[in-house]
């Protein structure tokens, strides 16, 4: 299969699963770590206003993502000095700023009222970015909501990745942001795995000269993958040239390690 890196899975469905009262913080990046994720993204995808301003919290915004890159990076810190001979990056997250999907993206704010809070999230006013390795544009589902994450991600000065989640193959997406500077990755997530097959080959003809493809699935709420289904799904995947592999709601330490073992 060659080299692939392989992302994490997804972490809120991990604490849920877990119990979150019971956990030690940052229990669950080493988790993924041990399951062999090369990449582990920081828990902060409702750290938006919008998303704390529903449970009145949205003035805990900035200490809220501090905390959640700090906890990132102990643990990438802990599991390079456990004597695997893996180093583990830590990938900021940049997520919607409102409800996710393609359902909700007429909902979505002009390019001009996202960037205030993207270059907030991209670490411009925040000392979260410093425990990066890189940002991951997530889960974006229109071209202005790419280009004001991709925007963002690229005034901080880390390399990063931008991620869609799509219904039908389009490579819209992938040209509006495929001249801004630091773009390393181009994925797609939270779709279907027959939806990923189909957009492999179009997401590699868009992206832009030694740019890399990736997916990671989103489980449905009511029918979450299988762990052994989802590795065959992976494998296919890189097969038709993802060399970047991973998962989000659903996928969680069995799934990766399950990958790793193809891999």
């Amino acid at each position: 299969m060659g080299a692939v890196t392989l992302l994490d899975g997804g972490i809120g469905h991990l604490l849920k699963a877990k119990g979150v009262e019971r956990l030690v913080p940052g229990l669950e990046y080493e988790q993924l770590f041990l399951a062999g994720a090369d990449v582990i993204t920081v828990n902060s995808f409702a750290c938006t206003e919008w998303s704390l301003g529903r449970i009145g919290k949205a003035g805990l915004q900035q200490e809220l993502l501090e905390a959640a890159a700090r906890l990132a990076r102990a643990a990438a810190t802990e599991a390079a000095s456990s004597g695997s001979g893996r180093q583990v990056l830590v990938a900021g997250c940049l997520p919607p700023l409102r409800e996710s999907y393609q359902a909700q993206a007429s909902g979505l704010r002009a390019f001009e009222e996202m960037q205030p809070e993207y270059n907030l999230l991209a670490g411009k006013r925040d000392a979260a970015v410093h425990h990066c390795d890189l940002l991951l544009c997530e889960t974006l589902s229109t071209c202005t909501e790419g280009l004001a994450a991709g925007t963002a991600a690229a005034a901080s000065g880390l390399p990063w990745w931008a991620s869609w989640t799509i219904e039908d193959r389009d490579d819209d997406a992938v040209v509006a942001v495929a001249e801004l500077p630091g773009l390393e990755a181009v994925l797609v997530n939270c779709c279907s795995p027959q939806a990923v097959a189909a957009a492999l080959p179009v997401l590699k003809a868009a992206a832009p000269p030694g740019k890399t493809t990736m997916q990671a699935w989103r489980g449905k709420l009511d029918g979450i993958i299988l762990a052994e289904a989802y590795a065959r799904h992976a494998a296919r995947w890189v097969d038709l040239g993802a060399s970047i592999v991973g998962g989000c709601c659903g996928v969680g330490p069995r799934h990766i390690e399950l990958i790793r073992r193809r891999l």
